[in-house]
């Protein structure tokens, strides 16, 4: 989020940071792992409160252009991760939950079909 121009996340970014009672805390793991993923919480310093679910392959291509694979890719890794979410994190217990698709699922992007998942 520190890239140049991306001022509505740097804007988020900075009020989540002033919430002197939320610690923010960003991971990369492979969010299709069972195993990863538990290491990852069981890990973690303090209780998860809540969940942003943000997951991406990239994909990119014309409709025409992909294949059954390159298309379906997108969809199976925000699915499975998903699933393994709901193994790891009792996610009735969550505050908030938010899991995000696709901006391409809104305004539509040409080459970014299968996104819209």
């Amino acid at each position: 989020m520190d890239r140049r121009g991306d001022y509505i996340a740097q804007r988020i970014l900075r009020f989540l940071q002033s919430c002197k009672d939320l610690t923010l805390e960003t991971v990369a793991v492979d969010a299709t792992s069972e195993k990863d993923m538990a290491a990852m919480v069981n890990g973690l310093k303090y209780p998860i409160g809540g969940c942003m679910h943000l997951i991406t392959i990239y994909s990119d291509g014309t409709f025409a252009s992909h294949t059954q694979e390159s298309y379906d890719v997108t969809f199976d890794s925000k699915v499975k991760s998903f699933q393994v979410l709901e193994k790891v994190v009792d996610i009735n217990k969550l505050d908030w939950l938010v899991t995000f698709s696709s901006v391409a699922g809104l305004f539509g992007n040409p080459g970014q079909t299968n996104y819209a998942a």
